[in-house]
């Protein structure tokens, strides 16, 4: 929802810095869950997550970006 939001203002196609913080929340409370649960299956599920989710973010943050991503325009299909 956040990440359509953003593209329709932007008119393109973009990933903005609330995506990423939304997504890490999901993915700590969803590991929080399998921890509690001991369900190894979601741990490992999200832990991947949680790091790759940190690491945009760090990302955005460290290069001072609004957005951390703009697709350039998708080229129509060749037939």
């Amino acid at each position: 929802m956040i990440q359509w939001l953003a593209s329709e203002r932007r008119k393109a196609s973009v990933i903005p810095r609330a995506f990423w913080i939304f997504s890490l929340l999901g993915s700590v409370v969803l590991l929080a869950y399998g921890i509690h649960r001991k369900d190894q299956v979601i741990i490992v599920g999200q832990i991947p997550g949680v790091f790759i989710y940190t690491r945009n973010l760090w990302l955005i943050h460290r290069t001072g970006q609004t957005h951390s991503a703009e697709a350039a325009p998708i080229p129509p299909a060749s037939q």
